[in-house]
């Protein structure tokens, strides 16, 4: 798939991650075990972190640094938008898992300039 057509997936991801993080924490499942949350924010950015590495193809480790450190910018966007949101609240340990998440599928997904 050309990174034209990630980088769609990519916005569209991005929207409804904002979208999802915008319903009070009352509205949503159970997910049925202690923590089982910080899972759903590791699964949620590691998603994100594919589709940016597909959507940017980085071409060294610079790159792929800015891909993981826009990542953790948008995961602290979204942690603060939680914050006006009725029932919802900011998390340190959320952000930790979501940038967890976005680092290891970044650099399971990368392919160097050399290898491309």
């Amino acid at each position: 798939m050309k990174s034209e057509v990630y980088k769609i997936f990519l916005g569209i991801y991005m929207i409804l991650i904002l979208i999802v993080s915008a319903i009070p924490t009352n509205s949503l499942p159970a997910l049925g075990f202690q923590h089982a949350d910080k899972i759903a924010h590791f699964l949620e950015y590691s998603l994100l972190g594919f589709l940016a590495v597909q959507s940017f193809n980085p071409r060294n480790k610079y790159n792929l640094f800015c891909v993981i450190f826009s990542g953790f910018i948008f995961g602290v966007f979204d942690e603060w938008w939680q914050s006006f949101i009725s029932d919802r609240c900011t998390s340190v340990l959320d952000l930790i898992a979501d940038n967890f998440g976005m680092m290891m599928s970044s650099i399971i997904f990368y392919k160097p300039f050399s290898e491309q």
